[in-house]
């Protein structure tokens, strides 16, 4: 068996939080919140983008640390875009090219009433799940944002 590539060690202070291998890419987030977006190579290992969301310096602290990411399985504009979740209330749409921000969309509460976990990419829309928490319970919520804009 040959070693193709090797992902580098990170700090400490720059944990792993997900990653996902869409088509020929990893794409993983790190750092306090998921504030690092880095996209690999797989057959080379070689880091092909690297880029801050929000500063890691700044992560919003919840009870579990909920992030994501997915590439949504379409092209659009001859590219196949990156979508974050990142301190379990905002969700960016990202250029896998170029590391460009598209959009950015950040609930109003801050996370403080609902806490996203989740997020899924349909070629028209993306659901982002989470649970609104009240005194006693919880309650699901799935938001749906456009894939274009991140309106609602």
């Amino acid at each position: 068996m040959k070693l193709v590539s090797r992902l580098e060690e990170y700090d400490d202070d720059d944990p792993i939080m997900v990653f996902d291998t869409p088509i020929t890419d990893a794409a993983l987030l790190s750092g306090p919140g998921g504030s690092t977006l880095r996209v690999y190579d797989t057959s080379t290992g070689h880091l092909l983008l690297e880029c801050w969301l929000h500063n890691p310096t700044h992560p919003r602290r919840h009870e579990l640390q909920h992030v994501g990411i997915t590439a949504g399985r379409f092209s659009v504009q001859e590219s196949t875009p990156l979508f974050a979740l990142t301190n379990g209330d905002t969700v960016s749409r990202m250029n896998n090219q170029s590391g460009d921000v598209v959009w950015t969309r950040s609930s109003l509460d801050q996370g403080s009433l609902v806490v996203y976990f989740h997020l899924r990419t349909m070629p028209d829309a993306v659901y982002i799940i989470g649970l609104a928490k009240s005194k006693t319970t919880y309650t699901l919520r799935v938001t749906t944002l456009s894939i274009a804009n991140g309106s609602t």
